[in-house]
């Protein structure tokens, strides 16, 4: 059987071409102190092993891709949207420490046969840029051996999904006319009326207007950008190697393309990241480190107002995120100054105390002597993390060297004589 790879020279192989030509962005030295986001470049999946013969870097085996996703998911990785981007670039919002965006190139029908499944296993969010003229109405039976483009079928699929999203690769201008890229042929009028029509063509078929756009073959000049930004783009994705800062030029955005024998060990240092793995049976946990504003609840990073921290040998986290993630209710009484934690079968109070001498807990009626008291961090009560959890019926444990308090949401521990 003939394998894909020797049937895709047209479209891919210039790609793999323009990765020769286009230099690598400098990494910052200090990078690793500034926010950073990480852009994944993914084009077409395959089964089996890429034949040793094939030239492509654009085509990666299923087994790897889905490596790579695991990989994200058990080491608590967080997929933003665009629009999450967008907000990281514009807004300065705030993301996890360890957060990806997955992005697709040229709308293969090979990404929802293959990565789709996936990324749904995973839960993970992803991108798609599409070359809109090349999408069929009518699938035809696929085949690993044919490279087949998405239907609209397809799209909605993935689309209703909630976890992919399409962006522009533009209508028809996938292709290179003599030696250079076809949107770098155009002036912005044409460049415009090429996006305008898959503007059209998206809003025909259901689907939100893009307002992110992946260069074909990573190339823009002067009216590429300007074209781009008056259709309405608010980001632009190249092929560049490197990370994505909020100081970074929101139409010039690099990417780092995963290419084929990209294991676990090469795929850490692509991400930069140095971090152990989250613990066996995350996906049954609550997870808060140390100084660290990111949480997860069952392995899905969340960002916290407040970061937990040590006082008086004691862990001390925001009251309301762990007592909801618990399933308690918690609400603030103004006039005496307490916080009150309920649960069907547990009633906590906790006065904010400035006098650590002084400081106690009344559950259900009793009153309970706190090794630390319940202070007001960033807007946010701040509690003894084993407290709170073990109170509510919960077991928790400390990793020493990783400073990460693990709360167990689904153990419960004996009920407390109190």
């Amino acid at each position: 059987m003939k394998n894909i790879c020797f049937k895709m020279p047209a479209i891919i192989l210039l790609f793999c071409m323009s990765l020769c030509i286009l230099p690598s962005a400098p990494l910052a030295a200090n990078a690793t102190k500034k926010p950073f986001v990480t852009v994944l470049n993914y084009h077409h999946l395959i089964p089996g092993a890429i034949p040793k013969n094939t030239t492509s870097k654009a085509t990666i085996p299923i087994a790897e891709f889905e490596a790579q996703m695991k990989y994200l998911y058990e080491n608590g990785y967080y997929t933003a949207s665009l629009k999450e981007l967008e907000d990281f670039l514009y807004k300065k919002k705030k993301l996890p420490e360890k957060t990806v965006v997955i992005t697709f190139d040229d709308g293969y029908e090979s990404s929802y046969v293959y990565a789709f499944p996936i990324l749904k296993k995973y839960n993970h969010k992803a991108v798609l840029f599409t070359v809109t003229s090349t999408i069929v109405n009518e699938e035809k039976p696929f085949s690993p051996t044919r490279l087949s483009i998405l239907s609209f079928a397809q799209m909605k699929e993935m689309r209703d999904s909630g976890l992919i999203e399409f962006g522009s690769h533009t209508f028809d201008a996938h292709k290179y006319i003599g030696k250079k890229p076809k949107l770098l042929t155009l002036n912005k009028q044409g460049i415009m009326q090429d996006l305008n029509m898959e503007k059209q063509v998206f809003l025909k078929n259901g689907f939100p207007a893009p307002t992110a756009i992946a260069y074909p073959f990573g190339r823009s000049n002067k009216n590429v950008l300007n074209a781009a930004k008056a259709c309405g783009h608010k980001m632009g994705f190249t092929i560049s190697q490197g990370y994505v800062y909020q100081n970074s030029d929101p139409m010039l955005l690099n990417r780092m393309i995963v290419k084929p024998g990209t294991w676990t060990g090469e795929f850490s240092q692509l991400l930069r990241n140095n971090s152990p793995a989250l613990p066996k049976g995350f996906e049954q946990k609550i997870l808060l480190s140390i100084d660290s504003n990111v949480a997860y609840i069952k392995g899905n990073p969340v960002l916290l107002d407040a970061a937990p921290y040590v006082y008086n040998g004691r862990a001390m986290v925001p009251l309301r995120f762990v007592a909801e993630c618990l399933g308690a209710k918690v609400s603030w009484q103004q006039s005496t100054k307490k916080v009150v934690v309920n649960t069907p079968e547990k009633s906590v109070e906790l006065p904010i105390s400035p006098n650590p001498e002084t400081s106690h807990a009344i559950v259900n009626g009793k009153k309970i002597p706190l090794d630390a008291s319940a202070s007001i961090i960033s807007g946010r009560v701040m509690v003894p993390v084993r407290f709170i959890s073990e109170t509510l019926g919960f077991a928790i444990d400390w990793h020493t060297n990783e400073r990460l308090i693990e709360i167990n949401s689904h153990l419960k521990v004996p009920p407390h004589n109190i």
